[in-house]
């Protein structure tokens, strides 16, 4: 692919050549120079012309090259420090949830389970969690925003989509919105590597994915389906549409999603390259064609 700007080049100069030189001599003049009609510098004055502007285009492809090594470089060079920097940020995430807890613990594991806790307790309001107690403060949040929408009978008579808002917008409060500046340096790293050049893509958004663990996934997941973009009357937040033609849940263990879609739904291209959605789709199609004449066979008979 490297070698069509050159070849490009090349062809631009060798046009210019020959029609300037028609235009100078008013005849193609190559010919008539071999049989004496003119002198003998003339004669190769032509084929000069030629591997001047061969050397010409050499040396813009040249360029050409090292202005694209260099941009691949600087690229990888600001990936790499906004990697850094989201790890950095990824590592200060630090916020008490539960009253016990072990000293090693997974913070993104205790966000994602206290989600889960208030999407439960939502739907089930005699619910008695197995994880370690939460702290009072927390649990009373849950609880008194929980019990404003609760009817007579302790339900919430709301659809799915709008229960599960609540419940996420309970969870940005026990927590503090600490996770925001997480998943705003996320968005950034990931539109990073969409303005970049179309050829390393794939290579840093699969970089960027072996940085992530499941729940860190999981929390994604739904954060995405549930901030929109107001400003911009977006049904679907911006970082939405990247995680999907990023295939960014390639890794996601799909069990641990708790919802049954109720936060919404990604495209199949989150979860399976297309690639891979190509060679299933190969793969399936004799058992759809003998699905098919089994169907035909039998509305026949």
């Amino acid at each position: 692919m490297r070698a069509i700007p050159f070849l490009s080049l090349l062809i631009i100069f060798i046009m210019l050549w020959l029609i300037g030189g028609h235009i100078f001599y008013k005849q193609w003049w190559i010919l008539p120079n071999f049989f004496g009609y003119s002198d003998l510098e003339n004669t190769f004055s032509p084929i000069n012309a030629l591997f001047a502007a061969l050397a010409s285009a050499g040396a813009v492809y040249a360029i050409i090259i090292q202005a694209y090594n260099f941009s691949i470089q600087q690229f990888e060079i600001n990936f790499f420090n906004l990697l850094n920097i989201h790890i950095s940020n990824k590592d200060k995430v630090k916020y008490d949830i539960f009253e016990d807890r072990s000293v090693n613990h997974d913070i993104f594991f205790e966000f994602y389970e206290l989600l889960k806790i208030i999407y439960t307790k939502a739907n089930n309001p005699d619910y008695e969690h197995t994880m370690p107690k939460i702290r009072i403060s927390i649990q009373d949040i849950i609880d008194d925003r929980l019990d404003m929408y609760r009817d007579d009978y302790g339900l919430i008579n709301k659809d799915r989509h709008d229960i599960f808002k609540i419940c996420h917008n309970i969870f940005n409060e026990c927590t503090e919105n600490i996770l925001s500046p997480y998943f705003r340096n996320f968005y950034h790293l990931l539109k990073y590597i969409e303005n970049s050049n179309a050829k390393i893509k794939n290579q840093f958004t699969g970089i960027l994915r072996a940085q992530i663990n499941n729940y860190e996934y999981a929390l994604l997941y739904y954060d995405s389906l549930m901030n929109g973009d107001a400003k911009l009357l977006r049904k679907q937040s911006k970082i939405k549409s990247l995680l999907e033609k990023h295939c960014m849940f390639h890794n996601l263990d799909k069990r641990i999603l708790f919802d049954n879609y109720s936060a919404g739904k990604y495209k199949k291209c989150a979860f399976e390259h297309r690639i891979d959605i190509y060679i299933d789709s190969f793969l399936n199609a004799p058992k759809i064609i003998i699905k098919s004449l089994n169907f035909i066979y039998h509305d026949i008979l």
